[in-house]
């Protein structure tokens, strides 16, 4: 393992201290290695996705507000650009009502995308309700009954061989790996100012070392006569699910439900695509107007260039209020999830782990090879 740890570790290093030397800073909390995103020692799972619904609730709040501001600053500008209009032509006044026009169909185009994505919404409800008649049917029901017969005889026979394996020089070695891959994906996570692609690479490094932990017990279970065999029953049974779930899924675009949901959707995709062309149309005449005006022409030409900022600032902020949309919508999901897990789990039992990363060394039914 020599040569591909020691690329590992190196990456990492060079991902932290590329962050760290460029803004004077440094995170020192320890982070468990199979969850590298969540301090666990301080919040629950469920506290951590409150906390984190409500951040994206106030940063939401906060951009629709800069939204309207701005919407009104543009507005006043284009009523002084009428009053000032003093020329034959009557150039500012046009260019004040195209930039009004653009400016509705922009509002337009983005009320039709919310139309569109709760038409989406729908039909991937109308879908899970689908699957789930169809997961409870008795080829399903037989199908599960087989993954966790073939995952409980795994468990139990690799059990013994992870126990052995764990006090080896070379897994401890891997798992330090996992936990150093860990860390650094946290303390970039936690940096307001970490640069995405430092934050991807040390994604990368953390599945890569991750990757590696799985391999190692993979070998250590095939190495075992029986282990191996009911390490091969349980991925054929899990193949046998996979097949069945697949066959679901073609069955689920016949469901009626599903088929109106999808022209639903079909149809505001529609009214979506014929707006957003009618915008792009505005948006050239726009520009056109705005290419005929005299740069001399004194305050006309100066509103003209404030119109043309404060334009250009409510498209970025638009863009970041549906990014910030969507991560409010992922966080209501998350919670969601979270409030499910802890419904459903067993009386008096701790809170689910939500690290993203199934914890080794043990091999439940929701293993797949390789991690």
């Amino acid at each position: 393992m020599g040569r591909l740890d020691g690329a590992i570790v190196k990456n990492l290093t060079s991902i932290l201290l590329a962050c760290v030397m460029g803004a004077g800073w440094l995170a020192t909390a320890p982070v468990r290695a199979q969850q590298p995103y969540g301090d666990t020692a301080t919040a629950s799972p469920l506290d951590r996705a409150r906390g984190d619904l409500d951040d994206a609730r106030r940063r939401e709040s906060d951009l629709a507000g800069q939204v309207a501001s701005q919407e009104r600053a543009n507005a006043a500008l284009r009523d002084q650009m009428r009053r000032a209009d003093a020329g034959p032509n009557g150039l500012a006044k046009d260019l004040a009502d195209a930039s009004a026009d653009a400016a509705g169909l922009r509002k337009r185009v983005a009320d039709q995308k919310g139309r569109r994505d709760t038409a989406q919404d729908r039909l991937n409800d109308a879908r899970g309700r689908a699957l789930d008649r169809l997961e409870d049917t008795e080829p399903m029901r037989a199908a599960r009954k087989a993954i966790e017969d073939a995952g409980g005889e795994l468990e139990r026979l690799s059990q013994p061989i992870f126990e052995r394996l764990t006090q080896t020089p070379d897994y401890q070695e891997a798992q330090a790996l996992v936990d150093a891959a860990a860390q650094t994906g946290e303390a970039l996570q936690g940096f307001a100012g970490a640069d995405p692609k430092a934050q991807a690479e040390a994604d990368a490094a953390f599945d890569q070392a991750m990757g590696s932990l799985r391999a190692m017990e993979d070998a250590a279970v095939d190495a075992d006569p029986k282990a191996a065999a009911a390490h091969k029953a349980f991925k054929s049974a899990e193949e046998a699910l996979n097949r069945q779930r697949q066959a679901n899924e073609a069955r689920v675009g016949a469901d009626p439900a599903v088929d109106g949901a999808r022209f639903a959707l079909d149809a505001e995709q529609k009214s979506l695509d014929d707006i957003s062309a009618q915008l792009a149309t505005a948006e050239k005449r726009l520009s056109a107007l705005r290419q005929a005006v005299d740069p001399q022409a004194g305050g006309v030409a100066e509103l003209t260039r404030q119109l043309k900022d404060g334009e250009d600032r409510l498209v970025d902020l638009n863009d970041r209020l549906d990014q910030a949309r969507i991560a409010r919508q992922d966080t209501e999901d998350r919670l969601r999830a979270v409030e499910g897990a802890i419904a459903g789990r067993t009386p008096g039992a701790a809170e689910p782990y939500d690290g993203g990363v199934a914890p080794p060394p043990t091999y439940d039914p929701g293993y797949s090879d390789g991690g």
